[in-house]
């Protein structure tokens, strides 16, 4: 699936149980709200990743028109990373660079990352998994907080009985706790 929106559509048509993401308002629009069932799990950021080669890495501080001036891999429109990457530069009034590598696979993506100069946006999680590996390093900088975002679990009000979700709910309280 795409994004968020498209598999909540996919949920509500009966494609899919539940939908694990970063919920927003723009969910309104992919099915009646009234429907859903929407439970905050954690919060997690958006990152501007780079290889741990990068020229970058080692800066104290990266300002938004500095980011600008590299190349970028970014998932395909209509993905909450593609909103971030657009925020980014929109919402500190510099002009979005353009895309050199559209990559719809977010870890495929952070490994040409990793092997490249490019630079890239992911959420808090993967980038942390492969700095650990050091691979890549979160950017540091002011402006380069884009927020807090929170990944829910989204079922249909109708399916809250399938025994298979009752146990993923289980499972996700364990190692699940919203801020």
């Amino acid at each position: 699936f795409g994004g968020v929106e498209e598999a909540v559509r996919a949920m509500r048509e009966g494609a899919l149980d539940c939908v694990i993401g970063w919920m927003d308002e723009s969910l309104a629009d992919a099915a009646p709200v009234e429907q859903l069932r929407i439970e905050p799990l954690w919060y997690s950021r958006m990152r501007v990743v780079a290889a741990t080669t990068h020229p970058l890495a080692k800066a104290r501080s990266v300002d938004v028109a500095e980011l600008s001036r590299w190349r970028w891999s970014v998932p395909p429109p209509g993905s909450r990373t593609h909103a971030a990457f657009l925020q980014l530069f929109l919402h500190n009034g510099v002009a979005v660079p353009p895309v050199a590598v559209e990559c719809a696979a977010l870890h495929t993506m952070v490994h040409v990352v990793a092997a490249t100069r490019l630079l890239a946006i992911a959420p808090d999680t993967v980038v942390d998994h492969y700095a650990r590996q050091h691979l890549v390093t979160a950017l540091r900088g002011r402006a380069l907080d884009l927020g807090r975002n929170q990944v829910s679990l989204v079922t249909r009000r109708d399916s809250d009985a399938l025994q298979t979700l009752t146990r993923l709910r289980e499972a996700l309280a364990l190692v699940a706790a919203p801020d």
